[in-house]
């Protein structure tokens, strides 16, 4: 399966130099940028190439320097701006060093918000526009806010609470609850969180966790054999 790119980098290719660091930068945050110098497929048809990059990439990036828009690049942009309306592609100019002070970019570019690299390609920089690539500044961490409290709204779990029933376990209960506290999904699994004997009450624990720790939905599965695990997963599926 051909990977989904992040941003495909329309550029000048006297603007090569700077390119290259823009995305090698982005590459170390993660981001799967397209360059055709490195991503053209030797032998193969460039334009269908170009063609099918504009069409699937999640962001463009049109880069101005010192020498404006190339030939190729103009057609690039232009590509860009139909997807802009057909899938509504975010469409980023990016002014390098070396750009006028006074751009003259293409007119229905301008109605787009630049990120301004003509003092160096500097982190401040790179975090602008990787917010125009995903949505999301960097540094700011969308929370989706606190748990509702109570039991899950969704669960499976085997056993009701025991609540204050339980006794000796609360230093147990602690520890499990501050290993998990990650903020994210969680799968408890004895390599993780619990380990022991059998019968010594860690099903117990996981489930009196699950119970008291605000989790939207809780989900158990037996995995003491892989067809078991099979099994119980494809349950989760039903209505």
């Amino acid at each position: 399966m051909a990977p989904v790119y992040d941003l495909f980098l329309s550029h000048n290719s006297k603007d090569k130099p700077a390119v290259r660091e823009i995305a090698k930068a982005l590459r170390a945050r993660d981001l799967q940028v397209w360059v055709d110098e490195d991503d053209l497929v030797p032998g193969r048809d460039w334009q269908e190439a170009l063609e099918k990059i504009i069409q699937t990439t999640k962001a463009a990036a049109v880069l101005v320097g010192r020498d404006g828009l190339g030939p190729w690049e103009d057609r690039e942009m232009r590509g860009c701006l139909i997807e802009f309306v057909d899938r509504d592609l975010p469409v980023i100019p990016v002014l390098l060093p070396g750009a006028p002070s006074k751009p003259d970019l293409p007119l229905f570019l301008r109605a787009f918000t630049w990120v301004d690299l003509r003092a160096g390609i500097t982190d401040e920089g790179l975090d602008r526009l990787i917010w125009g690539i995903t949505g999301e500044k960097p540094g700011i961490r969308v929370d989706a806010g606190p748990p509702p409290l109570g039991p899950p709204l969704l669960h499976n779990l085997p056993y009701p609470p025991l609540g204050d029933l339980l006794k000796g376990r609360d230093e147990e209960l602690r520890k499990l609850s501050k290993s998990l506290e990650t903020g994210e999904r969680t799968a408890i699994v004895q390599h993780k969180a619990l380990y022991g004997l059998g019968g010594i009450g860690k099903t117990r624990l996981a489930v009196e966790h699950a119970w008291a720790s605000g989790y939207r939905a809780a989900f158990f599965v037996r995995a003491d054999t892989p067809a078991g695990l099979r099994t119980g997963l494809a349950a989760l599926a039903r209505a």
